[in-house]
């Protein structure tokens, strides 16, 4: 975190960040914290520790090996970390298909923490969770005195407006369950933070007041993500989508776009995962037209990113994309719906299309097929834009709201952006 973060008065918040596994951007959460010199302590599941004789030994191990490092974070301290759940959130969803009884697990034991190590602290303490694992956490917090934040990954409602379009689009129904557990979660927050502006209008058509809503974005690592160097690779123009094969991620949207304009002169390029029967099947109809990567690991997206002419992200619903901020820091013209749309500003730094609109992707892909000029425009100003959005800014917003919300003060404005130019998805 830069030197620049502003001196502060008021009272030091002891800050608890609960999240149950390895959700990359959450680590950053207690790591801010301690950066910016607030005492406080990490809830987790699966940590990796080292230095523990149990963690030496499973070390030694090929298979774990190569996985270990990515279960910590190396410059937050080991001893503010406390593995509440265990691997159990991990081991759950291989036993009953979803996450939910996980999550659940998690949230309980870390209610119990918060009860038996925390009910006497005299400074202010303001717990962070995620939702999806927050309502029992938030419900003993609440009693206690303390200040609820929300991390509002994904809003509520993307499971019903997956299983309407899967029908539309004559694609397998995937399961729908009651997010009973995150509306309370909602309720219970002091704050809920969203990632990108199509939350906040989501969570607005929730009910939840304008000033519980924080806009904060993640970040992007400039160093790891980075345009090319040198002359192009030769070859037919490369747009690139990145992320879940999947009804949600628009994917449906973009391989029907691209049909539309079936360009010879490029090349679409699928990289992530097979998350379901809707990414198998849309794999099988649009067979021949596109070129897939497969799942990679993240050390090896930045080449793939620095390899493409422009980037491509039609999401049905968000809550706040990386990949799109990645893509803008390799310095590629973004185009997004605008449940995808991050920080992207339209005709400045990318191009927004109203969310499902096939006939707008199309035409809008198009447009940047065609014009070498307006690519690369847009490719500079998404570099120049997303310094604004490093991990250190990240860090030095949240941390200023930590101190804002111990004061008693409102939460501030951290980001300002321009209004979405297409409307969201409605909310069921």
């Amino acid at each position: 975190m830069s030197a620049a973060t502003p001196a502060f008065d008021g009272p030091l918040p002891f800050v608890v960040a609960s999240h149950p596994s390895k959700q990359g951007f959450f680590y950053r959460v207690p790591l801010a914290a301690q950066t910016c010199g607030l005492p406080g302590v990490f809830l987790t599941g699966l940590y990796y520790k080292p230095e523990r004789p149990l963690w030496r030994l499973a070390a030694k191990l090929p298979t774990l090996a190569a996985k270990l490092p990515a279960r910590r974070e190396p410059a937050l301290t080991d001893a503010c970390v406390v593995s509440v759940s265990g691997p159990l959130p991990e081991i759950l969803p291989r036993l009953t298909g979803g996450y939910r009884a996980g999550n659940a697990l998690h949230d309980a034991r870390a209610a119990a923490w918060l009860r038996r190590r925390l009910a006497t602290r005299p400074e202010p303490v303001i717990v962070h969770a995620a939702i999806g694992a927050a309502r029992d956490t938030f419900r003993a917090a609440r009693k206690l005195g303390m200040i609820c934040v929300l991390e509002v990954t994904l809003p509520p409602g993307a499971q019903d407006v997956v299983a309407r379009e899967s029908v539309a689009a004559g694609l397998p129904l995937p399961a729908v369950e009651r997010q009973t557990r995150e509306l309370e979660e909602l309720a219970l927050a002091d704050v809920a933070i969203a990632q990108n502006r199509f939350s906040v209008e989501l969570l607005r058509g929730r009910g939840v007041a304008p000033e519980r809503i924080v806009l904060l974005p993640l970040g992007a690592d400039l160093a790891a993500f980075r345009p090319a160097a040198g002359q192009r690779r030769p070859g037919p123009l490369r747009a690139l989508f990145v992320g879940h094969q999947s009804v949600r991620k628009g994917l449906h949207h973009l391989l029907e776009a691209w049909d539309r304009l079936a360009p010879h002169e490029a090349e679409l390029i699928l990289a992530g995962p097979v998350i379901d029967r809707s990414g198998t099947e849309l794999h099988r109809r649009y067979a021949g037209r596109f070129r897939y990567l497969g799942p990679l690991p993240h050390a090896e997206l930045a080449a793939v990113y620095a390899d493409a002419d422009l980037f491509v992200m039609p999401s049905l619903y968000e809550g706040g994309p990386i990949v799109v901020l990645e893509a803008m820091a390799s310095g590629l013209p973004c185009l997004v719906s605008a449940a995808a749309a991050s920080v992207v500003e339209h005709e400045r730094s990318g191009l927004i299309v109203p969310t499902g609109d096939v006939e707008a992707l199309a035409q809008a892909m198009q447009r940047l097929l065609g014009d070498g000029g307006l690519r690369r425009r847009l490719g500079k100003a998404a570099r120049v834009a997303v310094a604004d959005f490093t991990w250190d800014r990240h860090g030095e917003r949240l941390c200023r709201l930590y101190r804002s919300l111990a004061a008693g003060a409102p939460p501030p404005q951290l980001v300002a952006l321009g209004p979405l130019p297409g409307r969201p998805a409605e909310a069921p």
